[in-house]
């Protein structure tokens, strides 16, 4: 067997010699044998046996050697081969031109050259040595089939025609097909991608991977019968495949058939198998569906229910608060939205979503103990500033909102509830030619904004100006005769005038009737039948506002009055103390205490 490969090498060194003179220096000429070409032959036919064991750094050393006796093409070629595989490009392409020059016919050659020009991502050059090799062969299939991979990311078009060309020449072969599968779907040629990987599925009918490509060929083809048929099938003998529970999910929820779709991706959303952020996507396209029906709203929330979240998933538990929002279950959506910032303290809307909860819940306090942390990371957002600021308001610290108020509004200066809220703050803190200003530039923003009318009605009406705060109660009335707010700030105003009695009274009598806990409400309507002298219904309202609010020092110091008014002034005299002692600054209640009389 030896003596038949040394005989094969022997005529293949020879077909591949040319005759040349070499030049040695004279060292070389007294260690080498006189017949150079037969030493160069043993160092060639070492270099191939290295080089068939793949050890290609002694293959080369053996062709180097070589080629100094016997530059001829053959040996240029496989040393070319050998560094090919050590992945010296640099040499690989040297060695591999030397056997062209010397041999330009000869087609492995240009192959070799073509696959270390693509290699080194030439793609020009490396199309060019195939355009040779088919000019040499017009029937050599393989230079087709490479000249068509070179030219698929540049001419796709042209790459679609040499692999069609291919198949022409060799018949349907699994490769081939592939890539005519994959060019025409890029291209966008989704009847031609079905017919290849029906070609390809009559080669090979049991490759799944080849179904879903067909199935979604079909799906682009909007032949969603075909694409049901070909889900159905592969599912009977795999049930679970993700793959395939996603395309039929899909189809299902794109012809409106949200509960079968719904159940398909329940699996999904419990498999392991599937990424979280596929998971979060599909529960996302059910919670935009819910204006089509509000049963997906339903199916969003069970999906994102079985997502195992990691540390990383603050989406799942801020999707699930949202959906609690709409479905009004605030306490709820409050702890997913705790879970959520946690997870991703450094997104400002999650705070803000938690923060606006509270607020609206009325936890004014949680809020402001979470956000002065929030505040000064995200000192520049307007939201973060207005909900802090409004909390501290609410908890009656002024002093501390005034710079997040003012925050919210230097960073929006034309947001309605930024100015109002700011005005209405400035007014806590006194400050109420400035707050006139924010308010009446709210105003101009919004001219019928009945909340911010109320406000400024208040300040003009502690001002004295009380044409500019009847004005504006009158004018907020019109807009909103309901607005038991502006009605008790009115009708209050009017009774501590003493005009308008009867009017004041039908008012008072309307906020009561809405909310018969509030304390304030209560003490108007108790203090209008004061001014109106019937001290009976007076002391009956105001004693019941105390039940609510016992340490309201006006409060105390109205049922002193009228304590003093029934005769009682022993009695009136208590309730004025104790008022004194809650609220020193209360106006005239000290005069009252030294005279004992009003």
């Amino acid at each position: 067997m030896r003596k038949i490969i040394l005989l094969i090498f022997v005529i293949i060194f020879a077909a591949c010699s040319v005759e040349k003179e070499t030049v040695i220096n004279e060292i070389e000429k007294q260690t080498i044998p006189r017949n150079y070409k037969r030493y160069a032959l043993e160092r060639f036919i070492q270099g191939n046996t290295y080089e068939l064991q793949n050890r290609y750094d002694e293959a080369v050393r053996e062709y180097s050697e070589a080629v100094k006796y016997d530059p001829n093409a053959g040996i240029y070629y496989s040393l070319a081969k050998s560094y090919f595989r050590l992945n010296r490009l640099d040499m690989a392409l040297f060695n591999s031109k030397k056997a062209i020059s010397l041999d330009s016919l000869n087609k492995d050659y240009l192959y070799l050259l073509g696959a270390i020009f693509s290699t080194n991502k030439q793609i020009d050059s490396a199309a060019l040595c195939y355009e040779k090799i088919i000019k040499l062969d017009s029937t050599d299939s393989g230079g087709y089939f490479n000249l068509a991979e070179q030219l698929e990311a540049t001419k796709p078009s042209e790459s679609l025609k040499l692999y069609k060309k291919v198949i022409d020449m060799i018949g349907p072969e699994w490769g081939v097909l592939i890539k005519i599968a994959d060019l025409n779907e890029r291209l966008g040629n989704v009847k031609e991608t079905i017919n290849t990987i029906e070609d390809l599925l009559d080669i090979n009918p049991s490759s799944l991977e080849l179904r879903k490509m067909l199935i979604q060929s079909y799906i682009k083809n909007d032949n969603n019968e075909m694409a049901f048929k070909q889900i159905d099938e592969a599912m009977i003998s795999y049930p679970d495949d993700v793959d395939l529970l996603n395309y039929k999910g899909d189809l299902l929820l794109n012809s409106d058939k949200y509960k079968e779709s719904a159940e398909l991706f329940y699996q999904l959303a419990e498999s392991d198998e599937v990424h979280n952020q596929k998971k979060i996507e599909i529960g996302q396209r059910f919670f935009g569906l819910a204006d089509k029906d509000s049963l997906n709203m339903d199916y969003a929330y069970n999906i994102f229910s079985r997502i195992k979240t990691d540390s990383n998933d603050w989406e799942v538990p801020a999707y699930l608060g949202e959906i609690l929002i709409q479905k009004k279950k605030d306490s709820l959506a409050i702890e997913y939205f705790k879970q959520a910032s946690k997870l991703a303290n450094w997104n400002p809307q999650l705070w803000v979503r938690l923060g606006g909860l509270l607020f609206d819940s009325g936890h004014y306090s949680q809020v402001v103990d979470m956000m002065k942390d929030v505040a000064d990371k995200f000192p520049n957002d307007y939201a973060i500033n207005l909900i802090y600021g409004l909390s501290l308001s609410q908890e009656s610290k002024p002093g501390e909102a005034d710079k997040y108020l003012y925050n919210a509004v230097k960073i929006n200066p034309n947001d309605l509830m930024a100015l109002s809220a700011y005005g209405f703050n400035l007014n806590q803190l006194k400050k109420n030619d400035d707050a006139i200003i924010y308010l009446e530039k709210a105003l101009i923003i919004a001219p019928n904004d009945v909340q911010t009318m109320g406000v400024l009605a208040m300040i003009y009406e502690n001002r004295k100006q009380f044409p500019i705060s009847d004005s504006l109660y009158q004018k907020a009335l019109s807009l909103d005769a309901e607005n038991i707010l502006i009605l008790n700030n009115y009708a209050y105003s009017l009774s501590n005038r003493g005009i308008k009695l009867e009017e004041s009274l039908e008012m008072s009598r309307k906020t009561v009737e809405k909310e018969p806990e509030n304390s304030s409400y209560l003490d108007t309507l108790g203090w209008i039948y004061y001014k109106i002298g019937n001290f009976k219904e007076a002391e009956f309202y105001i004693k019941k506002a105390i039940e609510k609010d016992k340490n309201n020092a006006t409060l105390l110091d109205h049922l002193g009055d009228v304590y003093f008014m029934k005769g009682e002034k022993k009695k009136a005299m208590e309730y004025w103390e104790n008022a004194f002692e809650l609220d020193p600054a209360l106006e005239n209640l000290k005069i009252k205490i030294d005279k004992g009389e009003l």
